[in-house]
């Protein structure tokens, strides 16, 4: 070893001295030397380098950006009258619809609008314009639903108020028409789900209610069908009414035999016994008496008396009579079931229209930088103390 070191001390130029042992030449790579550098400056490269490259990226390279903003609220129908002037004072208006709200936020940012807006404007070409910068923009030209999705919930948010019941909506884009756009055209989707969900809440509400008023109708269909079929097989229109002017038969009858009877006594107490006037008038009382029996016999007759008539008409009528009273008491529970369902709909009702900005406000590079160089700080810190201590520990 010492033959070989004296040998490249001899083959090397005179005056030159490399300052290390000939055997640790090799060793002295320019990986070492960056690592000592990171090692004495580990806070400037850990921090302040990737701050002042995030700073010139937010500066000098990110695109500006444009943000429409709107607001809206979602509103019950019972809530648009009465009180709404007093909840709008108390900052209350929005207080009990939060499931609204949040059904409505969810839908916004769903595969079901995204489907939607891209029926009305290019999504890919508003998120990924020729002009935009590579890490703000759209990364692929023809992506897939998942990936545009992601896109479109980067750029757009939905942000409810649990207190007020004002959702801010916020479309942020390259261009302040296509941001106005954007925000319009979610508007329009989120009203006409809304439509749409009340139309079904509508239908499964009264559905119940217009089944039962159908069963009433059939019922009373049915009754007044029988009510005719047994004025045919009868024939007669009111039983009842025929009953009654037989009952006032008899009574007619049982009087002019009673009348008879009295002419027949005063007649006998003056004329023989087979006088013409007395044999006319025994065989007047004969003939109303035989009458009396059958109208009697009619009206008791167990098959087809007037009176079987009279209990199974007086049965139709009250059957028809409950069907008509079911029907009504029907009707009247659609009309309530209406009524409800309707105080129950939901509208969305915008507060504040879209807007067209006029500057850029994103991104907000002194904001972003700060942030970066703050969350780097306590990373480093963090770390700092963790490497401190295991040092401690191991010493």
């Amino acid at each position: 070893m010492s033959g070989a070191a004296g040998r490249l001390s001899r083959g090397r130029p005179p005056g030159i001295d490399l300052g290390f042992p000939a055997g640790t030449m090799a060793a002295d790579t320019p990986r070492r030397r960056l690592g000592a550098i990171l090692r004495q400056y580990p806070y400037t490269f850990a921090v302040i380098l990737p701050t002042l490259l995030a700073a010139l990226y937010l500066f000098f390279y990110a695109t500006p950006q444009y943000i429409s903003e709107s607001r809206f609220q979602i509103k019950t129908q019972s809530s648009m009258t009465g009180t709404l002037g007093v909840d709008m004072l108390s900052g209350r208006a929005g207080i009990g619809s939060s499931e609204s709200e949040n059904a409505v936020r969810d839908h916004l940012l769903s595969h079901d609008a995204l489907r939607a807006v891209r029926e009305r404007m290019d999504l890919v070409a508003v998120f990924r314009p020729p002009q935009a910068d590579i890490y703000s923009r759209l990364w692929w030209s023809n992506p897939t639903a998942e990936r545009l999705l992601d896109h479109f919930r980067h750029q757009v948010r939905v942000v409810p108020d649990a207190y007020t019941g004002i959702v801010t909506l916020t479309a942020r884009t390259y261009s302040p028409g296509e941001s106005q756009a954007l925000a319009n055209n979610l508007l329009q989707i989120g009203e006409e789900w809304v439509t749409r969900v009340n139309q079904r809440m509508l239908d499964e509400t009264l559905r119940a209610s217009r089944e039962v008023v159908e069963r009433a109708e059939r019922r009373v269909t049915e009754s007044a069908t029988a009510v005719t079929q047994f004025r045919q097989r009868e024939l007669a229109l009111n039983p009842t009414r025929s009953a009654e002017m037989a009952v006032g038969n008899i009574g007619g009858l049982e009087g002019e035999a009673t009348r008879l009877r009295s002419e027949l006594q005063q007649a006998q107490a003056f004329t023989r016994a087979d006088a013409p006037l007395i044999q006319n008038l025994r065989s007047r009382i004969a003939a109303i008496e035989t009458q009396i029996r059958e109208e009697r016999a009619r009206l008791s007759n167990a098959d087809q008396g007037v009176t079987q008539q009279v209990a199974g008409f007086e049965r139709l009528v009250l059957e028809q009579d409950l069907a008509n009273r079911g029907l009504a008491a029907a009707m009247a529970g659609l009309e309530t079931a209406t009524a409800n369902a309707q105080r129950q709909q939901i509208f969305l009702q915008r507060v504040v229209e879209p807007n067209y900005a006029e500057r850029s406000l994103y991104p907000k590079p002194v904001l972003f930088t700060g942030y970066v160089f703050a969350g780097l700080s306590l990373v480093y810190g963090l770390l700092w103390l963790l490497v401190a201590g295991v040092r401690e520990h191991a010493s």
